[in-house]
């Protein structure tokens, strides 16, 4: 009987412990992708859905929103409709009405850059007016008579994300560069500025390259013949101009026309 207070005591114990101990954590939740979700229900989805409608109130004959469904529409005629897939592209969202050149009605005329996210990935292309796609990987930015888009290269070939001018409507003609570049900006119809990258290497395209060299340079076209030259080294983060007493460097495009042979 001189145990009874010990027994007691370790039963009351065990019973506190069986009321508060932590309860086997939730079998995890099935998605229908392979990796973990980063736009669906964040503030990066409510962000470009507001864009996407302020898009569409200045342009309102690009597009109509119906749901999760959004049909693209030129000319007046439905070209594509996009829908949301929970086993595909979970949320399609207009990002920008790029204006480019229309050989019909002779004006500029908007066309639509599409996102498509699903898990961590988003892939952006150009909505063509025959309904196909042209993918880009970086910023794109028309002339303004719109017969000319700046972009890289979103190919899988050597020159995946070299720095390229497009002929539009003949996106297969394309004048390309050894550099890449970024913060697009037109002067007009034949000139404009960009930030960019180079590094005498075999990959000379790769920002993340240790030889990789900054530089803000001006593009333009000299009859036939796109050029660039660099006027400031720039910090490779900030793009701020950074003193140096290096040469600066200048390239001269190669025209192109198809797809270059993959590796």
């Amino acid at each position: 009987m001189r145990f009874t207070p010990l027994l007691l005591t370790v039963a009351l114990v065990a019973t506190a412990y069986a009321c508060t101990k932590p309860k086997d954590p939730a079998p995890p939740v099935a998605h229908s992708d392979i990796t973990p979700n980063s736009f669906i229900g964040t503030p990066r989805e409510a962000a470009a859905k507001l864009n996407e409608s302020l898009v569409l109130r200045d342009h309102p004959e690009l597009a109509a929103r119906h749901g999760d469904a959004i049909v693209i529409r030129y000319a007046g005629q439905d070209v594509v409709t996009y829908t949301d897939d929970p086993k595909g592209c979970m949320r399609y969202v207009i990002e920008r009405a790029v204006m480019v050149y229309d050989p019909k009605t002779g004006r500029r005329e908007p066309i639509a850059l599409v996102a498509c996210h699903f898990g961590v990935t988003t892939n952006r292309y150009l909505v063509m007016p025959d309904s196909g796609k042209y993918a880009v990987t970086d910023d794109v930015a028309a002339s303004p008579d719109g017969r000319f888009l700046a972009t890289s290269d979103s190919t899988v070939t050597p020159s995946r994300g070299a720095f390229i001018i497009i002929d539009w409507p003949t996106v297969e003609t394309r004048a390309e560069f050894p550099a890449g570049c970024t913060h697009l900006t037109w002067q007009d119809d034949r000139n404009l500025t960009a930030d960019c990258w180079h590094a005498d290497t075999p990959n000379p395209l790769n920002p993340n390259e240790s030889e990789a060299r900054f530089f803000h340079a001006k593009v333009w076209r000299d009859g036939g013949v796109w050029r660039m030259q660099a006027l400031q080294w720039v910090h490779p983060e900030t793009f701020a101009p950074r003193a140096s007493a290096e040469p600066l460097p200048k390239f001269t495009a190669v025209n192109k026309t198809g797809v270059d042979a993959p590796v």
